[in-house]
């Protein structure tokens, strides 16, 4: 919507997530591909290379002239039913998740019942003030994320093919040389 917005001169400037602009543009669903990005060096990887490059220039087509890359951080997941630490704990939990159909299919590919809602307003707290709080917080091993990875490739495999294969090798070969 503020993509569009934007094309029609309505607005001129705005700062939006990958994930709402994805319904107009595409390939901004690399951003949202199940455990692309390792850490955050594989985002400065991506966005500071040529893949950020490349992607501004699909914007810039789209008729959105992109100033700036941001980040917002890595999803977390909690509930109210016990840790995480497997794909097999999340089988017939409800999760809710962001609105775009890349979530759903992860989630639901993970074995999790996912609920589509709105983020709009939500805040986001610090992991060590939720800790403080006496609430669980389960930190994955390198083996623990592989189960993860391995549980949601046919959604990545699915999305890699809408998103662009030569765009998510490209994203893939810049996170692998940081």
């Amino acid at each position: 919507m503020v993509c569009r917005a934007i094309r029609q001169g309505i607005i001129d400037l705005a700062i939006g997530s990958t994930i709402n602009w994805s319904p107009q543009v595409r390939q901004l669903n690399l951003f949202s591909l199940p455990f692309l990005m390792p850490d955050y060096k594989a985002i400065d990887a991506l966005t500071r290379g040529g893949v950020g490059r490349q992607v501004f220039q699909i914007l810039d087509k789209a008729g959105v002239v992109p100033l700036a890359w941001g980040e917002n951080g890595f999803r977390e997941l909690s509930n109210s039913k016990g840790a995480i630490a497997t794909p097999a704990d999340m089988k017939g939990k409800k999760f809710r998740v962001v609105g775009s159909p890349i979530f759903i299919d992860t989630f639901t590919a993970l074995g999790a019942n996912p609920t589509q809602m709105s983020f709009a307003g939500s805040g986001n707290e610090a992991l060590k003030q939720i800790e403080a709080q006496g609430v669980t917080v389960t930190h994955l091993t390198p083996a623990q994320i592989k189960a993860f990875q391995a549980a949601s490739k046919p959604v990545y495999d699915k999305w890699a093919g809408q998103i662009g294969r030569d765009l998510v090798k490209a994203a893939e070969a810049s996170i692998a040389k940081r």
